[in-house]
């Protein structure tokens, strides 16, 4: 069972902050866009290959989208937050490069929320990324 945008949303005020979604050119297809409303000025979204970028564009024209495989997005993403990082991170992707990417790019206490489960091992350093940070982490799989 996935973790619903829905509940997210519901749980959280997104709309004074920086929040970033990454969203997996598999997954993307089943992204509920129409919940994401008028907050769209507030979030990032990260496209995992073109596929991704092209479907987050069909939908929301006006998102600001990074490309996954560019050798640049973590300079990106960094520019887009101030240098603070994002404040929640939902994890639209079961790539496991997407949880790396999600647990660098979370403000310290911020949130990452994993929608999917990681198709395969990934490898973080727990003390750098989560306790460093003091993330808050929430998965339902």
């Amino acid at each position: 069972m996935k973790l619903k945008l829905k509940e997210i949303m519901t749980r959280l005020d997104l709309t004074g902050s920086f929040n970033l979604i990454l969203l997996g050119e598999e997954e993307s297809p089943e992204f509920p866009f129409d919940e994401i409303g008028d907050i769209i000025s507030n979030i990032t979204f990260v496209a995992e290959g073109s596929r991704g970028e092209e479907v987050i564009r069909k939908k929301l024209p006006q998102a600001a989208i990074i490309r996954g495989d560019d050798p640049a997005c973590i300079d990106h993403l960094k520019i887009r937050s101030d240098g603070q990082g994002y404040d929640v991170v939902i994890v639209w992707d079961s790539h496991p490069a997407a949880v790396r990417l999600a647990l660098g790019a979370a403000a310290p206490f911020g949130e990452v929320y994993f929608c999917y489960t990681p198709r395969g091992k990934v490898n973080v350093d727990l003390h750098s990324t989560i306790n460093y940070k003091s993330l808050r982490i929430l998965a339902k799989c």
